[in-house]
């Protein structure tokens, strides 16, 4: 599941302020088309299938975050690139507060700017809210918790 943050400001997200939670990063390859998205993976072309799935809305601390639970399915390989299409690469960062953690920062740029941020939550239990607390607190996106 992710989690957003609406007010959370991509701007403002210092990746040396968080590059000591940094967990892992990688590439995403992605092909746009009008015939879909597909992922490119170790030399693989597979079309990308979109099962969306109703937002939740949930505050914790007075902020308002939603909760997707949408998938995106790697669906079937493809041997063709469809003739209209952009290629496009993002670099995807996971930061974690501690090892076994129960949520996961997720950082997405492309050309150097960060397009994207949001939290992954493992298990939906009360300890997650606490987690985003703590990890936005140390991070400074939110004073005076």
């Amino acid at each position: 599941m992710k989690l957003y943050i609406p007010s959370l400001n991509l701007s403002n997200i210092n990746s040396k302020l968080i590059n000591k939670y940094l967990y892992k990063q990688y590439n995403i390859n992605y092909i746009f088309s009008n015939s879909g998205i597909f992922s490119v993976k170790n030399n693989k072309l597979c079309k990308i299938l979109i099962k969306d799935k109703p937002i939740e809305k949930l505050y914790i601390h007075d902020i308002l975050c939603f909760i997707d639970s949408s998938e995106f399915i790697e669906f079937s390989e493809y041997y063709q690139i469809p003739f209209n299409h952009t290629y496009e690469i993002f670099q995807r960062s996971h930061y974690i507060l501690r090892k076994n953690a129960l949520i996961e920062f997720i950082v997405d740029t492309y050309n150097n700017s960060v397009i994207d941020a949001y939290f992954i939550i493992k298990n939906k239990n009360d300890n997650f809210q606490e987690d985003i607390v703590t990890f936005l607190s140390d991070l400074t996106f939110i004073k005076n918790i």
